[in-house]
């Protein structure tokens, strides 16, 4: 595997094998299935999880869309759940 592979909708799971985001999500929703979680998740949960945490950790937004490989900083903040954790955490204390 490259050092940086390209940004596609499919990704290695072993050498010589390919997946597609299809399949990506198909295995998420096993995974949680089997771990019981009820909540539906996929691959931009788990986008939204990491960029938020880096914000959250003093991360800037310009760094978290390089490392998002996203060309607008515009599109990394609809992955930024900062405030909606928060609203959410004042409404259910």
């Amino acid at each position: 595997m490259a050092d940086n592979p390209p940004a596609t909708a499919e990704f290695r799971i072993r050498e010589g094998a390919i997946a597609g985001a299809t399949n990506a999500y198909a295995m998420i929703g096993r995974r949680t299935a089997v771990a019981g979680i009820a909540t539906r998740l996929g691959n931009h949960s788990f986008r939204a999880t990491g960029i938020t945490a880096y914000l959250k950790n003093g991360g800037t937004l310009e760094k978290a869309a390089a490392m998002a490989n996203q060309a607008s900083t515009r599109t990394t903040q609809l992955y930024d759940r900062r405030a909606t954790r928060s609203a959410s955490m004042k409404s259910s204390g």
